[in-house]
């Protein structure tokens, strides 16, 4: 992982995850269930979203000294830790990280001023998120449930050991 970087401001968050139940009858009625979990996406609905920074998330080349991204047909989005935290009403905080994803290149969704009355249009981000291969996908933590780690940031690339080895 590189250095963490903020994306920007953060309006909404919407994270879902599949999940798909199968049940087994026998007799007549059901003896037997497995549930299962796969792929979560996450949308983030941000204020504004920096050429430099979607550059990034989409594989495409920019140039700092002119300010421009350049998309070529052979760019392909790196894999991304994502995390974000919210204030609850209790003032405590929630944490979120999910650790290997790609981001879909946003739409871009624009009006002009009309009639002396402006128009905003912020982007969104839309990623997919997937486990490791060392079986891990997220973690999150409550200020009011428990201890969060004090560089939480090093949380994306090791895990704390309880959660890998819970009793230890």
């Amino acid at each position: 992982y590189d250095t963490v970087q903020v994306v920007s401001k953060t309006m909404k968050v919407k994270v879902s995850t599949d999940s798909n139940t199968e049940t087994l009858d026998g007799d007549g009625r059901p003896t037997d269930s497995c549930t299962t979990t796969g792929k979560t996406t996450i949308e983030v609905e941000i204020n504004k979203l920096p050429l430099e920074i979607q550059a990034f998330l989409a594989g495409h080349g920019f140039d700092k000294t002119t300010g421009a991204m350049l998309e070529k047909e052979t760019d392909t989005p790196p894999d991304v830790a994502c995390g974000y935290c919210f204030e609850k009403s209790n003032g405590k905080k929630q944490y979120h990280w999910y650790y290997k994803g790609k981001f879909e290149k946003p739409d871009d969704d624009v009006e002009q001023i009309s009639d002396g009355k402006a128009k905003f249009s912020t982007p969104s981000l839309t990623g997919t998120f997937v486990y490791r291969s060392d079986g891990n996908k997220a973690c999150k933590w409550d200020e009011e449930e428990g201890t969060v780690p004090t560089n939480i940031l090093s949380t994306v690339t090791e895990p704390p050991d309880a959660l890998l080895n819970p009793g230890v």
